[in-house]
């Protein structure tokens, strides 16, 4: 396996499985093989050595859109790894995320990469992030584009031209956050409310 190839493995700092990017290391040429080497997890970047026994990866033919532009290219995977719809992956420096898969003509929400004919990913490197603004009895909406990422927090500013408006409140899957405090990436976020605010009186 190449340097700045990507696995996905337990972080202990981020307390979950992440992506990680081979720094220096090697992949041992049999089918059952160990990968022994240096890695750093791709969200909090910290850097350590690590051994893995997995298996040699496979390419999966992969068909990925940038705007209206799409690209067929391949991407590595272990045979047993598991890919689901709505998976974020990093692929030549960009975040991309999986939107379709298919295996044996049908479509699927998740399967093992050895089962998937070609996945269907779209670049990510930005979000369309609503944002609800209060004035008074009216509400209306703007939209702002933000690294998947940022992390945005009830009290924060946010600049909308020459306006400023203050965080009131944060929807995500199945929750809403009022507590200040409590950041949240952008890629979480369902939608953002605001209350615009006088600079003098603020």
């Amino acid at each position: 396996m190449a340097e700045g190839s990507v696995i996905y493995m337990f972080c202990d700092l981020c307390d979950e499985e992440t992506p990680h990017r081979i720094l220096k290391g090697k992949l041992g040429p049999s089918t059952e093989a160990g990968f022994d080497g240096t890695v750093q997890c791709v969200p909090c970047k910290s850097i350590r050595k690590a051994y893995i026994d997995v298996e040699k990866p496979i390419n999966v033919t992969s068909i990925i859109s940038t705007g209206a532009q799409s690209e067929k290219t391949s991407i590595e995977f272990f045979p047993k790894e598991g890919i689901k719809v709505g998976d974020e992956l990093i692929w030549d420096d960009h975040n991309i995320i999986v939107t379709s898969m298919e295996s044996n003509g049908k479509r699927l929400h998740k399967a093992e990469a050895s089962e998937v004919d070609c996945l269907w990913l779209k670049t990510f490197d930005s979000v369309d992030l609503k944002i609800a603004i209060v004035q008074g009895a009216n509400t209306r909406s703007e939209r702002i584009e933000a690294a998947p990422e940022k992390e945005f927090a009830v009290g924060d500013l946010i600049e909308l031209g020459k306006n400023k408006v203050v965080i009131t409140k944060i929807k995500i899957m199945g929750k809403m956050i009022y507590r200040e405090g409590s950041p949240v990436e952008a890629r979480k976020i369902v939608r953002v409310y605001t209350r615009k605010i006088n600079e003098k009186r603020y």
